[in-house]
């Protein structure tokens, strides 16, 4: 299979993922999203491992590397799902693939890369679509808080961090498999922990009628990573990240279909997010132009 289906078959599974979270949070908290997302990518893909392949030989920087890529993931999903559940699916995928515009802003102010005309079309691009994404959103969200703008922006930069360190260690070693369980396995080991913490947290629900739409998100999220890892074992950043930054597209779609009576897709919110997923591929293309 090519490593540009991998990456778009990684879009659609990160857009499913997200659809059936939001419908499970009409019951639930996004802990339990969380709790059960990473309790499927865990206990999955190390079944897979233990059952094909077995663990094996890597070198341990590679290791180490993966390591900080789940903890970072734990933090990651935490955020985004917690996002989809104050301001909703199609702006939280949306703001969280704003990331390359980041990556092309800290790379001028502070490592004084030079930049191009696809570089700055990209970030306008972006930033003209994050501004209609989040118009008037206080008078279209109950209870909005300027703080659950910073959810989405959380995910955006541990994001933007994340890919290119699993890229370096899919160099090192191929293992994509392997990887991907190592990811589950710390991710799911940091957040038990956090729950054993004596901190004020949204409470762990099993209501049943999210039970399934979690299972859903947690394979869709689960099969996303596994199938990024694939994707960046054969393929390079460039043409990868760009095809990835699609899934807001099919999150919009997918919710203006299934969640139609419980998500507010307007029209502005359609429109920023073809304007930031334009502006995601331009900045990705034009920082290798």
């Amino acid at each position: 299979m090519s490593f540009e289906l991998l990456a778009l078959l990684t879009a659609f599974s990160y857009a499913t993922s997200n659809i059936a979270a939001r419908w499970g949070l009409r019951y639930s908290t996004p802990n339990t999203a969380v709790l059960f997302s990473l309790t499927v990518h865990a206990v999955g893909l190390s079944t897979v491992v233990l059952l094909t392949q077995g663990v094996p030989s890597v070198p341990r920087a590679a290791l180490y590397l993966v390591v900080i890529t789940g903890v970072l993931q734990t933090v990651l999903r935490s955020c985004h799902y917690l996002a989809i559940s104050k301001v909703g699916v199609s702006r939280a995928v949306t703001l969280r693939n704003t990331h390359p515009m980041l990556t092309v802003l800290i790379g001028v102010t502070v490592l004084g890369e030079q930049t191009n005309a696809l570089n700055l079309a990209g970030v306008v691009l972006i930033v003209g679509g994050t501004a209609l994404t989040s118009w008037r959103m206080d008078e279209q969200i109950p209870d909005f808080r300027r703080w659950y703008l910073v959810l989405p922006v959380a995910t955006s930069v541990m994001t933007s961090t994340v890919h290119p360190i699993r890229r370096y260690a899919m160099l090192m070693a191929d293992e994509p498999l392997f990887f991907a369980a190592l990811v589950g396995i710390v991710s799911l080991g940091c957040f038990m922990t956090y729950l054993a913490l004596p901190l004020p947290r949204d409470p762990i629900v099993w209501h049943r009628k999210a039970l399934l739409p979690f299972a859903i998100s947690g394979v869709g999220e689960t099969m996303a990573i596994l199938l990024l890892f694939f994707a960046l074992a054969s393929g390079p950043t460039v043409i990868v990240s760009p095809i990835t930054a699609t899934s807001p597209v099919w999150t919009v779609l997918m919710a203006s279909i299934i969640l139609r009576r419980i998500e507010n897709t307007t029209p502005a919110v359609v429109f920023g997010t073809l304007l930031v997923v334009a502006g995601a591929i331009s900045v990705t293309l034009g920082r290798h132009w």
